[in-house]
């Protein structure tokens, strides 16, 4: 596979002020973000969809991609061929904003907007330090009648973070499916900046807010078919039975502020991404992660926010 070209990733400069704002959410101030054109994010797209669909090919088309994007600090977690590949950009703080996506689940379209949105924040300074990963395609663990998908990518993150490294994780944002529809979020335990700066940033890049989902009802219930848009499922047993999981599950878990975003009408297949959408989805990701970013700065963490879930605390992620 022949390498990507940084010379063929033209970017344009914008700012972003003064967003359409829901009665209950403050005037954001603007955001400085570097936007590619559609035909980059297309070209970023078709190189990774022509990468061997073998862990190792993806992970190599990924760190083209990732160089390509001028990632500052690129490392790969984990062993074997099941790994995650992380670019670490540096902000002001050592308060961590994690985004993530998953190599194989989530679709191409997801994980191929990581290095573009590297990009886009290296626009100006940050205040947060952002963690973006590709996390490893899941394990199946278990015998055929119960196995589970564990999000191991995810879990060997939190397993490596000290409980001081865990308290300055601020958010984990999940990527999930993009280009298929409206723009849908499962907020979690995230703070309402968060919200507001989802509505914002999908009205600023004028796609559709679809109806928010729920992490509890995104579940595989008795064999059944996944519940919930954008095929964001989990294993739903009670608290110390937790076997399998989504990305942002091993952050919930040790009281890490999660919030996700999906096209409400996702597929899972990256063949039927809808250009348009894809790239105004891309936008509101950019506008988002901006927004996140002096929202979190502005509210800091409260009190036991960092703190496991009673129901999670004797459970290992391992």
């Amino acid at each position: 596979m022949g390498r990507v070209s940084r010379a063929a990733f033209a970017l344009f400069q914008i700012c972003v002020a003064q967003i359409a704002l829901a009665a209950e959410c403050p005037t954001p101030g603007p955001v400085r973000l570097m936007l590619h054109e559609p035909d980059v994010l297309a070209g970023r797209l078709t190189h990774l969809g022509k990468a061997p669909e073998t862990p190792a090919g993806r992970v190599a088309a990924l760190r083209e991609l990732f160089e390509a994007a001028a990632c500052p600090q690129l490392a790969l977690q984990g062993e074997g061929d099941r790994r995650s590949l992380e670019c670490l950009v540096r902000g002001a703080s050592d308060d961590v904003i994690v985004v993530g996506a998953n190599q194989f689940y989530d679709s191409l379209g997801s994980v191929a907007l990581l290095p573009s949105l590297v990009e886009a924040l290296a626009a100006a300074p940050r205040k947060h330090t952002f963690r973006f990963v590709a996390f490893s395609a899941h394990e199946s663990v278990g015998d055929r009648v119960n196995r589970v998908q564990k999000p191991k990518g995810a879990m060997r993150l939190i397993d490596a973070l000290s409980a001081s490294e865990r308290s300055r994780v601020r958010a984990m944002i999940h990527i999930g499916p993009m280009g298929y529809g409206a723009l849908s979020s499962h907020p979690g335990q995230a703070e309402d900046g968060l919200a507001c700066a989802f509505q914002q940033a999908a009205r600023a890049a004028r796609l559709e807010i679809a109806a928010e989902s729920s992490l509890s009802s995104d579940c595989l219930k008795g064999g059944s078919s996944p519940q919930g848009a954008g095929n964001a499922f989990f294993q739903c047993r009670p608290g110390t039975d937790w076997t399998g999981g989504k990305e942002w599950e091993p952050f919930r878990r040790v009281g890490i502020p999660v919030f996700g975003i999906h096209s409400s009408a996702a597929t899972g297949f990256s063949g039927n991404i809808d250009p348009a959408l894809y790239v105004k989805s891309y936008r509101a990701l950019a506008i988002f992660l901006a927004l996140a970013d002096d929202a979190l700065a502005a509210a800091p963490a409260s009190p036991g926010t960092n703190e496991a879930p009673e129901s999670a605390a004797a459970t290992s992620t391992r």
